[in-house]
């Protein structure tokens, strides 16, 4: 089997990565000793290389600067060979696998036929004013801009999370109640079908959510940009209750 987690950037999903992974499903080549703020992400670096070659940015490209969906699938052959031989030669090498990187939100189009049926999708969202906390500093003279991009990004990345759903089975769970609710674990360990560790660190829970001035500046200049993020926040919210019901014992 193959698992594919999804997610923007700073929303969980290398808890879910790395408790996969600490089950032996193989998601990369993670260093073991290092933690999240040291830089282990536990992701796969082929993949995320080739998300980055579809959507032209590399490694030092800002992660608020790459929300656009890859709006065709490449027709380079030979990108298309790279990404069939990694599938190819990972399934040869492993019973289950598996990959996460933000990014995968705006290029799911072309792995899709790749990666073929045997794939098990779980996403993770985090409610949009706790990404926000994350990107924005106080005191800077680009915090407008910031902020907007901020939810711009997570709009757009959410956005082609639920557009997945709506043609393939997927786990999508919130990351707020993952980390507080047993119930949101174990209704993902069904779904997976298999006893996954619990690695959640409740002290380490960041960004809870401050509702500010300038957040709700943002949301309105959003809304008046034809991206309503409450409208979003609520259709993920509803889909995540479901996933739980459906998936509980």
């Amino acid at each position: 089997m193959i698992y594919v987690v999804l997610g923007m950037h700073k929303s969980g999903t290398t808890l879910v990565s790395q408790m996969l992974h600490m089950h032996g499903i193989n998601m990369g080549t993670p260093e073991e000793n290092k933690n999240y703020d040291q830089g282990e992400q536990f992701e796969r670096l082929e993949t995320q290389e080739l998300n980055m070659t579809m959507l032209d940015c590399d490694q030092s490209t800002f992660s608020l600067d790459v929300f656009k969906k890859l709006e065709k699938i490449q027709s380079d052959p030979e990108l298309i060979n790279e990404m069939t031989g990694l599938v190819n030669d990972l399934n040869a090498q492993y019973s289950d696998w598996g990959f996460k990187d933000p990014r995968t939100c705006l290029t799911w189009d072309a792995w899709e036929p790749i990666l073929g049926k045997d794939v098990s999708l779980i996403a993770v969202w985090r409610h949009p004013n706790e990404v926000f906390g994350h990107y924005i500093k106080p005191k800077k003279w680009w915090l407008i801009r910031r902020a907007f991009r901020t939810l711009r990004a997570w709009y757009n990345h959410n956005k082609e999370i639920l557009a997945i759903s709506s043609r393939s089975k997927i786990f999508l769970c919130d990351y707020t109640q993952l980390m507080l609710d047993d119930s949101v674990l174990a209704a993902l360990r069904n779904y997976v079908g298999k006893e996954i560790p619990d690695l959640r660190r409740k002290g380490l829970y960041r960004n809870h959510i401050h509702y500010t001035g300038l957040y709700k500046f943002s949301l309105m200049l959003m809304k008046l940009a034809g991206k309503d993020v409450e409208r979003l926040h609520k259709q993920l919210s509803s889909l995540s209750n479901k996933c739980i019901t459906q998936y509980s014992s």
